[in-house]
């Protein structure tokens, strides 16, 4: 990774977003100053030593991340000595503090910690108000400071405990291995602090969790007060007896014991306590949280909203049971006995499909093979997984494929034709190649959050979030991207924004906002925010499907349910003047706003004009209080999902835990999927009373089966049916086998039977998100006008699809032939 102080580099300041950003350029290096990162605005230089101290980072380790007490294995923290020293990052979590001692410190290496969390000796407490007058920032900020991506925020050692030389480069995290073989080489005084010029060594300073100042300047440690921070200036002047490394390992964790525990507690028992301990001071926050800002009763469940049947008109209906499959049947094999009775029932998939509505003007539909994939998971009554598995559909009615999961997945798409990428938060990304099994699962290595991950061919990179830290749980506030390799290229923040979708183009990236209801618009070179799309502060004025305009009003919050969507999800970028998104219409006390049901939206905007308009709305009949999708078909139709707020067994439209529709322009039902299962709150329940789909009035996370989004996909390109032009040409709309995030390469033949011979090629471009494109092949004058024809179309990927199409001369004019029913008009191409 080159690093120079060039523009597009990281960057950090007032202006803009508000938030910090990292600017990736032309070929996605990321750049930084030769005196370190630098932040704009009055910001903090990072990376070069004032007095000879270097700030340093840390995070809190997650829920999913192994707790090991320091000094539990490997050598221990004395034998990691050597390895604090190459290292600069700090991975630490909250409750090894309790570990640690006031009077234990490695002599002239590391220098700790704060006395307000040490004294206290309380894993609780992770708050200190100021020092030297800076106010202190959570963990969160520490995370997103440039140059401190995921990639090297790995848990290094068995003590999770390691420090930064006093140097002044920044070096990246490396393996644990890596960094103990690389100190092993180095020679012992490169170990030593480092000396000033007046002679005297250095200190380095370790912050406890949850500490960071912020300010204008850098931390001054002479300014600090002594009571506050505890520094060791040199190896000579303390030398604590009980730190002299003992000749063994097992004698050197024998000899630490009284170091890093107040008793002789098991370290297994320690662990176990300090588990139970922060089990119990999450719930008592959750439990707050509710106290605080909801006083919603859930007076038993709601009569059965009245509507028609949400079916086909005239469908055909076919009813799959998941577990017939043989990796289901080992899925359920694994599942524990209170999965089973939460999540298992016979005939849980219910298909409804009109093909005819599906088609609307596409080529040879019935011998087209259409899939959707999509995450499917089932959780109890305290929103916990019990079963989590990735699901291909086919589009006649049956289980394609599935793979289990460890932990679910969310964010599912296609990197490339049969390759499923999926994010399930800090348990990782990864690919699965559905065609080759449920165990052809590839481990990316990336750290991501859950809520979106797409691989963009054009910039060669991954694009999605960091996860979020405990503070911010499922609200992850920094969008960027990562090389295939897993190095950090950008970085972009927008605190308490829990950005929930990105999509990009060539220049831009699109960040869904769930809290301000909003689409912002990011130029990836500079990291400024070009235009918002809805919210208080948005630069378009806002016109829904009804016919209601709403006007920015530059209000700092959107409580009072200003706008036309609200608590959206997959906001994304289809090309420059359309955008689609889920509406789960809810509003930060998590009510139905106006008792509205979530709807399936797509926009058409006018930058110049700055006005947006709605030119699709399909009402759901579900109350979705988080999750759904719209993607726009090759057909013109368009594709999401939503669940519903309660279920009813008992009434068939609305005993589906969880619904996946395919609506045409019109907002008429094309093709249903409905996924039952049993009351998560009473599994034994056989008269099927209805019951509530989420934990709790006041929360959000739902029950029972559901599914995050789905993604279409198909075996060979769809073409539309052909006609002929004026001007002598075959003209047709050509999409390609996946939604990409960029425009993909394509190239159409005309073959000519009698002569054998091809009449015409024409090299096109595919739009990424299945807009309509036409392509047209000019046919030459002559025979080959009157022979009959071949249209062959093929992709980047060498997928191909033929179509018999006869004579030219036989073919409609275009002119004469109505355009397919579609929301949005074909755009003019090859």
């Amino acid at each position: 990774m080159q690093q120079g102080a060039a523009a597009g580099g990281m960057q950090q300041g007032a202006g803009g977003a508000g938030g910090m950003q990292q600017g990736i350029g032309a070929t996605g290096n990321q750049q930084q100053g030769a005196g370190g990162m630098q932040q704009q605005g009055g910001g903090r230089q990072q990376g070069s030593s004032r007095d000879g101290v270097m700030m340093m980072n840390l995070r809190v380790l997650d829920d999913e991340d192994d707790f090991v007490p320091p000094g539990a294995g490997g050598g221990g923290m004395q034998g990691m000595v050597d390895t604090m020293m190459s290292m600069n990052f700090v991975g630490m979590g909250i409750e090894e503090i309790e570990f640690f001692r006031k009077d234990y410190v490695i002599p002239g290496k590391i220098a700790f910690l704060n006395k307000h969390i040490i004294e206290k000796n309380d894993v609780q407490h992770r708050k200190i108000t100021e020092i030297d007058g800076f106010p202190v920032i959570d963990n969160e900020y520490a995370r997103r400071l440039p140059g401190f991506g995921t990639s090297s925020m790995e848990a290094l050692g068995t003590g999770r405990l390691v420090a930064s030389s006093v140097a002044g480069s920044m070096m990246s995290a490396a393996a644990p291995a890596t960094a103990a073989a690389a100190a092993e080489k180095s020679e012992p005084s490169d170990l030593e602090p480092e000396t000033s010029a007046e002679g005297k060594h250095e200190p380095i300073f370790l912050l406890a969790a949850g500490l960071q100042a912020a300010s204008p300047n850098q931390l001054d440690l002479n300014s600090v007060e002594p009571q506050e921070l505890v520094v060791l200036e040199s190896p000579q002047e303390q030398e604590p007896e009980e730190l002299v490394a003992p000749e063994s390992p097992q004698e050197q964790q024998e000899s630490n014991k009284d170091i890093f525990s107040n008793d002789v507690k098991d370290q297994e028992a320690i662990a176990l306590e300090l588990e139970a301990k922060a089990v119990a001071e999450r719930m008592a926050k959750k439990k707050n949280k509710i106290d605080k800002t909801c006083t919603k009763v859930l007076e038993g469940v709601p009569d059965a909203k009245d509507f028609p049947a949400r079916l086909p008109p005239n469908f055909e209906k076919v009813t799959v049971n998941l577990w017939d499959h043989p990796d289901a049947k080992r899925l359920l094999a694994g599942l524990s006995e209170e999965a089973v009775k939460a999540c298992v029932t016979e005939n849980n998939l219910d298909f409804f499909y009109n093909k005819g509505l599906q088609q609307n003007d596409l080529l040879n539909f019935e011998q087209q093979k259409g899939y959707t994939v999509m995450n499917l998971d089932c959780r109890d009554t305290q929103g916990d997984t019990l079963a989590a598995l990735l699901l291909v559909l086919d589009d006649a009615g049956a289980v394609a494929a599935l793979s289990p999961l460890e932990r679910r997945a969310e964010s599912v798409n296609l990197r490339a034709p049969g390759e499923v990428l999926f994010a399930t938060g800090h348990n990782g990304a990864g690919v699965w190649r559905w065609r080759e099994g449920a165990a052809a699962v590839e481990r990316l290595p990336l750290e991501t959050d859950s809520h979106t991950l797409w691989y963009s061919a054009a910039h060669e990179a991954y694009f999605g979030m960091e996860p979020p830290s405990k503070v911010q749980k499922n609200a992850p506030s920094v969008a960027s991207a990562w090389s295939p390799a897993g190095e950090q290229l950008f970085s972009f923040v927008q605190d308490k924004a829990h950005i929930n979708y990105i999509t990009v183009d060539d220049d831009a990236m699109y960040v869904s906002l769930r809290a301000s209801a909003a689409l912002e618009k990011v130029d990836l070179a500079t990291s400024e925010v070009e235009w918002v799309l809805g919210g208080t502060h948005s630069t378009f004025t806002i016109t829904d499907a009804e016919g209601n305009e709403y006007a920015p009003t530059g209000e700092d919050t959107w409580r009072d349910g200003f706008g036309s969507w609200h608590h959206q999800h997959k906001f994304q970028h289809l090309d420059a003047t359309h955008f689609s998104l889920f509406d789960n219409h809810v509003d930060e006390q998590k009510s139905f706003i106006d008792d509205e049901v979530s709807r399936m939206v797509v926009l058409e905007i006018d930058e110049e004009a700055k006005t947006a308009r709605e030119i699709f709305a399909f009402k759901t009949g579900d109350q979705a209080m988080i999750y759904g999708g719209a993607d726009v078909l090759p057909s013109g139709n368009v594709v999401g999902s939503s669940y519903p707020d309660f279920v009813y067994p008992a009434l068939e439209d609305q005993s589906y835990q969880q619904n996946l529709w395919e609506v045409t322009p019109e907002g008429e039902v094309a093709w249903r999927v409905g996924v039952r299962g049993p009351n998560p709150w009473a599994p034994e329940d056989a008269d099927g009373a209805p019951f509530s789909h989420r934990i709790d009035v006041c929360e959000e996370a739902p029950v029972g089966w559901v599914v995050f989004n789905v993604e279409r996909f198909y075996e060979r390109p769809p073409v539309s049916r052909p006609c002929a032009t004026a001007g002598g040409a075959v003209r047709f709309l050509a999409f390609n086998t996946l939604r990409t995030q960029g425009d993909g390469q394509g190239v159409a033949f005309l073959y000519d039977a009698v002569a054998k011979a091809t009449a015409a090629t024409q090299v096109f471009t595919f739009q990424k998100s299945w807009l309509p494109r036409a392509v047209e092949l000019q046919v030459p004058e002559g025979p080959a006008r009157d022979a009959p024809l071949s249209l062959v179309v093929v992709n980047a990927w060498k997928e191909s699809a033929t179509h018999s199409i006869g004579a030219f001369s036989d073919l409609p004019r275009c002119e004469e032939v109505p355009r397919g029913n579609r929301i949005i008009a074909e755009e003019e191409g090859a």
